[in-house]
């Protein structure tokens, strides 16, 4: 291997993992994936009404969803881009930028090329840990306690 090809593998090596270290935080919000709504939900929609937000302070572990979430290929949409979101999840970069990413039941959109990759069961299931047992009424704000 000549010295160029070298540089150029290391740079290229460099690059892909300086794109992953300038994460600084990893920002979740979640609404229910069977939630029902009578119009589809945008990001901005469902950060907010999320049930869950999450905020990864830990660089490491914002890093790693990342590399998770891109650790397969995203395509041009066959048809339109996907609607009526259920995830959003905000990658804040140690420029101030942020990265996004939403998801509906069944598709995964990164936002800044409107690429998609399909998700399945286990994807949704990596998040629903986050959300009570369905069979418990969910309540937008905590009852107010009975006055005297």
């Amino acid at each position: 291997m000549n010295s160029t090809a070298r540089v150029l593998l290391i740079a290229l090596l460099l690059a892909s993992t300086t794109a992953f270290a300038q994460v600084r935080t990893a920002t979740i919000f979640l609404v229910p994936w069977e939630i029902e709504t009578r119009s589809a939900l945008g990001p901005s929609k469902v950060r907010e009404y999320a049930l869950v937000k999450t905020v990864i302070f830990e660089k490491h572990l914002a890093q790693s969803l990342l590399k998770w979430l891109t650790s397969e290929s995203f395509n041009p949409p066959e048809v339109n881009p996907p609607l009526n979101f259920r995830l959003v999840i905000d990658f804040t970069l140690e420029d101030g930028s942020v990265e996004s990413y939403y998801a509906n039941r069944q598709t995964l959109l990164e936002k800044r090329s409107g690429k998609v990759r399909s998700i399945d069961e286990e994807f949704r299931s990596r998040f629903s840990f986050f959300l009570i047992p369905s069979n418990i009424p969910l309540q937008r704000d905590a009852p107010q306690a009975a006055r005297p």
